[in-house]
């Protein structure tokens, strides 16, 4: 996903800000001689995040994390839950009554996956609607997306899709249009695609997709900040912090 990408460059420009260099640990990394670690998503019982934490350095967490053996000195989040409701509001009055959920699946983390499904679900039931969600591995095959697709559109018979995973909206364009259904995210009679977390190339601005800007280059340089905090002056409580992602419908002319 390239949401990963642009917050990796956004804590790079905030380390460089302040004279530091980024170093990209991978899921193999056993020592860390670091001053301190900006951790993006972690999965439950990651055996990196468990040596970080032994390390003993300043550990930012960006996104909730699952059980861990001590309580993180920063966390820095999204708010999934405003998200969805923000999406679905918004699907609602341009007359959506029957939305579908994408979602992935997540036994394991991350936390933004179980978070944005359980809002879903919740909205749904608060305004009456039933909820239609199925979930899908982190890169499912065009059969695999297509068969919720078929089933979402076909056998629950929604009028909107929401994402959650960054690009399966766009990819599930062509398909829905195999399906009978051709999605425009302005017309009032349009079948409504959304993504929470748009793509900047493919659903940021696109005219079939309402797509949410979740600003992860902001989202990165946020993170480092919180970490260049930690590390000049540990604070005597963990410090907890909430990024805020641009709810606004985004047109071409302003994608970055």
């Amino acid at each position: 996903m390239s949401f990963y990408m642009h917050f990796a460059f956004g804590a790079a420009d905030a380390a460089a800000a302040v004279g530091r260099d980024l170093t990209l640990h991978t899921r193999t990394s056993e020592h860390f001689q670091v001053d301190g670690a900006v951790v993006i998503d972690a999965l439950d019982e990651d055996p990196v995040v468990e040596r970080m934490l032994s390390a003993s350095i300043p550990i930012v967490f960006a996104g909730r994390s699952g059980p861990l053996p001590t309580e993180p000195q920063g966390t820095i989040e999204i708010d999934h839950a405003a998200v969805v409701d923000f999406v679905l509001g918004q699907l609602e009055s341009t007359g959506t009554r029957r939305p579908g959920y994408v979602g992935l699946e997540s036994f394991h983390g991350p936390r933004w996956a179980a978070d944005s499904a359980r809002s879903f679900e919740q909205w749904c039931r608060r305004e009456g609607f039933e909820p239609h969600a199925f979930s899908l591995p982190a890169d499912p095959s065009e059969a695999e997306l297509f068969a919720v697709l078929e089933r979402l559109v076909g056998e629950c018979e929604v009028d909107a899709i929401v994402f959650g995973p960054q690009g399966l909206a766009a990819r599930a364009v062509p398909m829905l249009h195999s399906l009978g259904k051709a999605p425009d995210a302005d017309s009032e009679n349009g079948f409504r695609v959304a993504s929470l977390a748009g793509d900047p190339v493919s659903e940021l601005g696109s005219s079939q997709i309402f797509a949410v800007d979740l600003a992860p280059r902001s989202f990165g340089r946020e993170a480092m900040d919180l970490l260049v905090e930690l590390s000049t002056s540990l604070p005597a409580a963990p410090l907890h912090r909430y990024h805020s992602a641009n709810l606004s419908r985004t047109s071409p002319s302003s994608v970055q």
